[in-house]
């Protein structure tokens, strides 16, 4: 493999890892000639040491990006080549070659107004983190009162208990199956019919719980919140910031204790957290429209200048 670059990633990298976190790498590699003309290299190669999706300090994660595919995800803007492109070399266990020199030297060029637009998307994902845990914790408190209740007998016999609420409703089928005038109870989303058994309610619910990532399950016993994905929001909307405002940004960053605290749910998310964020969109939108950088990537430049690298590394008689 022709290595262009390799760095350690994740919260190691941003100075956020704790006694618990893994080790996670990137690295850039340049496919073969015969891979880039035919264009059947593998976009992204994973190597890593956690096999049950959950990992521990003990794990290692290694991914390995073509430089092509990593060029495009740099024009597009996104967080992950952005961070990688911003990787100290005295502090972040970064390998290099020359043609990843020449990369961040020109690392500016990806920068543009349009960045503003992952915040859009990091709202979406902040408030949706937010609220993972505490659907679980909704699924656990149903279950936990249905099991009170006999197994066989069918929910229309405790209809009257059977609680409603931002994630519950009762309604009446609507369509023209033979379930037509049953009532059904809504929970997130999924319908159980008045006439099934309590007991196949509670197996239908426990799967829905169980297929709820680690995560979120355990967002649900700290506030229903990922702090982990709210405090990663957080990061990216600071990093705009310094672009917008500085020219760069560089690890750590200034607001890193803060981020820590948003990380360990140490800071109330209503009062606090949520208000943070919604002052840093608004100034990631003005700094953004005072800036003078361009609307967009000159993507004609990153083309010639993968076709340089190219061209200094391969002759057509490696071919054959």
């Amino acid at each position: 493999m022709n290595k262009i670059m390799k760095t350690v990633f994740g919260s190691h990298l941003y100075g956020l890892s704790n006694p618990n976190s893994d080790t996670d790498y990137k690295g850039i590699y340049l496919p073969t000639l015969s891979e880039l003309l035919l264009h059947n290299y593998k976009p992204r190669i994973n190597f890593d040491t956690n096999k049950d999706g959950k990992n521990s300090a003990l794990d290692v994660d290694m991914e390995w990006i073509a430089l092509p595919t990593f060029i495009q995800m740099a024009i597009k803007g996104e967080s992950e080549a952005l961070d990688m492109l911003h990787s100290d070399k005295a502090q972040n266990d970064l390998e290099y070659s020359y043609i990843w020199d020449n990369l961040v030297s020109k690392r500016n060029l990806f920068y543009t107004k349009g960045l503003k637009a992952y915040t859009g998307m990091l709202r979406g994902q902040f408030l949706k983190n937010g609220e993972k845990g505490k659907k679980l914790k909704v699924i656990k408190n149903l279950i936990n009162m249905l099991v009170k209740h006999n197994g066989e007998d069918r929910l229309r016999d405790i209809w009257w208990i059977l609680p409603t609420g931002k994630y519950i409703k009762k309604g009446f089928n609507n369509d023209e199956s033979r379930h037509s005038d049953e009532r059904f109870w809504s929970v997130l989303g999924s319908k159980y019919q008045e006439s099934i058994k309590i007991s196949y309610c509670i197996q239908q619910l426990q799967l829905k719980y169980d297929n709820y990532g680690h995560r979120a399950k355990k967002a649900e016993v700290t506030g229903g919140y990922d702090w982990k994905a709210i405090s990663h929001a957080l990061r990216v909307g600071y990093q705009l910031c310094d672009i917008y405002e500085c020219g760069t940004f560089s690890y750590p960053l200034s607001q890193t204790d803060y981020i820590l605290a948003v990380k360990a749910g140490e800071l109330d998310y209503t009062t606090v957290v949520a208000l943070e964020f919604d002052r840093l969109v608004t100034e990631v939108d003005e700094l953004s429209e005072k800036s003078a950088l361009p609307e967009r990537v000159d993507k004609e430049f990153w083309d010639n200048w993968l076709l340089a690298q190219y061209n200094n590394e391969f002759t057509l008689g490696e071919l054959w």
